[in-house]
């Protein structure tokens, strides 16, 4: 081996684990805030449906960078878009530790939308570009592993007796020393290109034209379905099981933490797995489960079922968000990837915000006991989309790069 394709690896390597360890973070959050929203409801004395109006300003900032992310990245270049979002998302976790009021608490979400919404599309396109369905699946196991941690984090603050910000400002903590390794091998992050520069012939395709596609618009309603069933499940069922089925705190954290777990169990599975089975099956399977975990939910009075049902559920939903990512080269085409991710990611971003906040309205206006079939709803229609959108665009040669290490 020669001693320049040994840097190259070197460099593949390192901005791998970087990008590894920022979706650990990235997923820190998502874990905190279902057990944290009881004391942060509590702490400013907003009503059980204003998660919804928590969720919406750093949903919109999310949905702003990922929408001009293609732009952005053909513009900067992919190191400096990285950069900008995991320093603006620290600055915004940050301001959950220091806001004195519920309006400053919007303000720092927006800013953390913000940031969140360029971590995510921002690495989302650097693994796409650069490595298979695989390392794509592990990227967002890192993700799990935030998530699944972070019940655990904020259970034992709180039951320790300290406040709930404690736990944002450990995860501010990270995700500034994230910041700081980004900006450690800021030269390495690049997207591969033909000739050209992959950040140029990203920007020379307008947004226009990428919605243009039909296709398109049905991914955009996939990931708005599913990423709204994910973390309504990981955030609702805490108060559904707590508060509407008399089951213990400490347990239904524990509860939560293992659906978290059950999805980063699922995609590091569908890493190993996605090869033999094909993305084709491997979602459809996903999908059908999925369903079928959410319908194990409405059964009141069975512990049993209902801990079954939440880990089916977050195993089921773990290959969905990225295969469907990986696979968007090969459906839509290279020069429209970066265009699409961002739109899609956008719209996951919609979905995290707009369906959990309707099952906060639900669940404020009819019971609890709605959350349970509203996420069966939602699995289903997710699965009707995707087959859809099989018959517009079928998912052809892949023809991958190589990854680089």
């Amino acid at each position: 081996m020669s001693a320049a394709i040994a840097r190259t690896r070197s460099a593949g390597l390192v901005t791998l684990l970087i990008a590894y360890a920022a979706f650990v973070v990235l997923g820190l959050p998502d874990g905190l805030l279902g057990v944290a929203w009881p004391s942060i409801q509590r702490t400013f004395g907003v009503p059980l449906d204003a998660f919804g109006l928590l969720l919406l300003p750093g949903t919109i900032g999310y949905m702003l960078a990922s929408t001009f992310s293609g732009r952005a990245i053909g513009r900067w270049g992919i190191a400096a878009f990285l950069l900008g979002g995991v320093t603006i998302r620290a600055l915004g976790l940050l301001g959950y530790v220091a806001a004195p009021g519920w309006a400053l608490l919007l303000l720092a979400n927006f800013v953390n939308g913000i940031g969140t919404g360029g971590i995510d599309s921002g690495f989302n396109t650097y693994i796409a570009t650069n490595y298979n369905a695989g390392r794509m699946s592990w990227l967002h196991a890192c993700f799990g592993v935030g998530a699944t941690i972070g019940p655990l984090i904020m259970t034992a603050i709180l039951t320790s007796g300290r406040d709930w910000q404690t736990g944002y400002l450990i995860v501010a903590t990270l995700q500034g020393l994230i910041a700081l390794l980004v900006l450690g091998v800021f030269g390495r992050w690049q997207i591969p290109g033909n000739g050209d520069s992959a950040e140029a012939h990203n920007g020379a395709v307008p947004a226009r034209a990428t919605l243009a596609i039909p296709a398109v618009w049905l991914a955009i309603g996939t990931f708005f379905l599913y990423t709204g069933m994910e973390i309504t499940g990981g955030n609702w069922t805490y108060t559904l099981f707590t508060e509407g089925r008399g089951i213990a705190p400490s347990v239904a954290g524990t509860w939560v933490s293992l659906y978290w777990g059950s999805l980063t169990a699922g995609r590091i599975l569908s890493g190993l797995i996605v090869g033999r089975l094909g993305e084709v099956r491997l979602l459809r399977w996903s999908m059908i489960g999925a369903a079928i975990g959410a319908a194990l939910l409405i059964v009141r009075g069975a512990a049993a079922i209902n801990l079954t049902g939440l880990m089916l559920t977050g195993f089921a939903l773990a290959a969905i968000f990225p295969t469907l990512i990986s696979i968007t080269p090969a459906r839509f085409g290279a020069a429209h990837a970066a265009n699409a991710i961002g739109f899609q990611i956008a719209a996951a971003g919609l979905g995290v915000a707009l369906l959990p906040g309707l099952a906060g309205v639900l669940a404020g206006r009819a019971g609890l006991e709605t959350i349970a079939p509203f996420l069966l709803v939602i699995g289903l229609l997710q699965w009707a989309l995707y087959e859809i959108g099989l018959r517009y665009a079928p998912i052809h040669g892949r023809g991958e790069q190589p990854a680089p290490d």
